[in-house]
């Protein structure tokens, strides 16, 4: 049976990262209840998707055999960029991939968000 785990995760980290898009489409009493509710686990849901970028990565490049993740390169390179928009605190300790999310990624995390969910609803439909 075939879970789109990585689409999920994008799908995820995505509405998380542009909820402040959809204040307009929704109103922003649900946008900020859902962002109280799941922003708690921005730093865990980060490194899920990070982890699950890497391991899609090592998948895909035929190093290593795992069943359960399956994904094309487009949908590796999302993942692991929305999760590390997500969780740009968590690179701090990697200066360079630090400084490459805060001024590649972070100023437009909204649109990375957006991109995610994209491919997110793509991978699970």
């Amino acid at each position: 049976m075939y879970i789109p785990i990585i689409g999920i995760f994008n799908l995820l980290s995505g509405l998380i990262l542009s909820a402040k898009l959809f204040e307009g489409i929704v109103s922003k009493e649900f946008v900020h209840k859902f962002l109280s509710k799941v922003g708690h686990y921005r730093k865990i849901i980060a490194q899920i998707d990070i982890v699950i970028g890497i391991v899609a990565l090592i998948n895909r490049l035929n190093i290593l055999d795992v069943w359960f993740i399956h994904g094309g390169f487009p949908q590796i390179i999302v993942i692991l960029a929305v999760g590390l928009t997500l969780g740009s605190e968590l690179t701090r300790g990697f200066p360079a991939v630090h400084n490459f999310v805060v001024k590649n990624l972070d100023p437009y995390k909204e649109y990375v968000g957006v991109v995610g969910i994209l491919f997110g609803l793509y991978s699970i439909f």
